[in-house]
């Protein structure tokens, strides 16, 4: 699924993906994952595509 963060970066990410979700960077990953809250809990959405904060872009 497409999207857009809130910092103006578009993204493709899975068809579970919808408003509110989260975009994580984990220390040590290549790619950013997406993360849903569930008040007591995270659950984990799969990875995805950012354009600018893939394979450490965002922190050189």
């Amino acid at each position: 699924r497409f999207f857009i963060t809130k910092h103006q970066r578009i993204g493709l990410g899975s068809h579970r993906l919808k408003q509110g979700d989260l975009v994580v960077i984990l220390f040590g990953a290549d790619m950013p994952f997406l993360l849903r809250n569930k008040g007591t809990h995270f659950t984990l959405l799969g990875c995805a595509y950012v354009h600018g904060i893939m394979y450490g872009e965002l922190f050189p």
